[in-house]
């Protein structure tokens, strides 16, 4: 009765099931589920991954086909009915294209760490994962402005096929290879995507391309005035750093009770708690310039900028070295401003700022790898920064900005008093094109440097 019924709507039971596996390959999971396909649904389906090409082909099929055959025109109807051989040829290259297993050579699950300006090399195994014969086709993904494309042959079940993917002279930044399924014919008349499912084992790998980095040596030890444990003035009311003993207070801890000067006294209720110095931590904050207007322009708006990629440079140099001495690193830079930002309180102090990750070495190298310059009017210059630093972070013991040439004097020392007084604060301006040089303004030491190894003599002119 199936065969009966299946002739007499014209389409045979393998006709049947071809149509219904190239539908199953296109439209989602749910979809498939339902044996019934509607002219209407079918319609839709090839609309889709039609591309202009074959826009054009089918016009050959519906116009000039019919047309050549009203008219007895022979050209016109052998173009329309070779289009639609054409046609019918490209769509069984739409089937297949999700059993594909993808895998990197060495096989990890780490992502991939690179220095600006070294080569990306990496061999990617493609594994036809299925038990079924799977047809050409090819992988794609974004890499930044380029593109990485494998083109996959005919896999036989379990066949894999290797393919080695090399960009040299990488620049820095962070780049996600996410890759996609690109199921085409040989006339490019139809095109299809499919996205991994990453339950299936094809997962995203990122690529993190780290700034340069230059050796600084140890001289950030001279220059801290307040070391990890050293005590202040601040006293308070529970610390390691002993100071003197004060009568009780409702609210005072019973374990910091001294209880010899209690039985000194002699008076019952009457307790004698002692009091201590806060120790400060050596808190090291390095701000990062990020609005464009604190840079030199380039000549072409599309490339890097020179002085920005020095000043990431150089605050990577100095929060690594910072890191290897076991320092507390905080590495900011402002946030573009918001309509709903309000402007007193510290949860509106740490929203104007954001913070980079600086945990580790390589966390910072990681952070590093992602900021870019911004090129709105509402990002928050260095003056505003530095004022959101000096209400935020009140254990900082050091600061050292890092800016373009177009920052001035002026700038600087809006940005010296917005800091807290008493610490050590040193600005790296960064500028390729000029000489280096060392200046101060009022108590803070102003360096240009025009390449990045001069960043430890910086450093080194700071700490005299």
């Amino acid at each position: 009765m199936s065969r009966i019924r299946n002739n007499v709507s014209g389409i045979t039971t393998p006709t049947a099931r071809a149509i219904r596996r190239l539908v199953g390959s296109v439209v989602p999971a749910a979809l498939v589920s339902d044996a019934k396909y509607s002219p209407a649904m079918v319609a839709k389906t090839v609309a889709s991954v039609l591309t202009a090409a074959g826009w054009f082909a089918v016009a050959l099929v519906l116009l000039w086909w019919p047309l050549g055959s009203a008219l007895r025109w022979v050209e016109f109807a052998i173009a329309g009915a070779i289009a639609l051989l054409i046609l019918l040829f490209a769509l069984p290259f739409l089937i297949g294209g999700q059993n594909y297993a993808i895998h990197f050579e060495p096989e990890s699950t780490a992502d991939i760490r690179l220095t600006a300006g070294e080569t990306f090399e990496t061999t990617v195994i493609v594994e036809n994962s299925s038990s079924k014969l799977e047809m050409p086709g090819q992988l794609e993904s974004s890499f930044g402005d380029d593109q990485l494309v494998i083109r996959v042959p005919l896999l036989r079940p379990f066949a894999t096929h290797r393919q080695t993917l090399r960009r040299p002279n990488m620049p820095r930044g962070k780049l996600v290879i996410s890759w996609r399924s690109i199921r085409k014919d040989p006339a490019a008349l139809v095109r299809r995507e499919v996205r991994f499912d990453p339950t299936l084992g094809v997962v995203d790998k990122t690529v993190w391309v780290h700034p340069k980095i230059a050796r600084v040596g140890s001289p950030l030890r001279g220059i801290i005035k307040d070391l990890e444990g050293n005590p202040s003035a601040q006293l308070v009311d529970s610390d390691t750093s002993f100071h003197a003993i004060r009568e009780y207070r409702a609210g005072d801890s019973s374990r910091h009770i001294h209880w010899a000067s209690t039985a000194k006294i002699g008076k019952v209720g009457e307790f004698m708690v002692r009091q201590f110095q806060e120790t400060r931590r050596s808190r090291v904050v390095l701000m990062l310039a990020a609005s464009q207007t604190e840079y030199a322009k380039t000549v072409l708006a599309d490339e890097p900028n020179p002085e920005f990629e020095l000043a990431v440079s150089a605050l990577g140099s100095v929060g690594y070295q910072a890191l290897s001495d076991g320092r507390t690193v905080t590495a900011v830079m402002g946030r573009p401003r918001t309509s709903d930002f309000v402007s007193n309180g510290r949860g509106a102090s740490k929203a104007a700022l954001k913070e980079l990750k600086a945990t580790s070495k390589f966390k910072l190298l990681d952070s590093l790898s992602d900021v870019q310059l911004s090129n709105k009017s509402s990002q928050r210059l260095l003056k505003e920064v530095s004022l959101r630093v000096g209400q935020t972070y009140h254990d900082v013991s050091l600061v050292v900005v890092f800016c373009g040439s177009t920052v001035t004097d002026s700038q600087l020392r809006s940005i010296q008093q917005n800091l807290p007084k008493g610490i050590g604060i040193l600005t790296v301006v960064a500028s390729p094109s000029a000489a280096t040089s060392v200046r101060t303004i009022e108590k803070m030491k102003v360096v240009t440097i025009s390449s990045l190894d001069q960043i430890s003599s910086a450093i080194r002119r700071f700490q005299r």
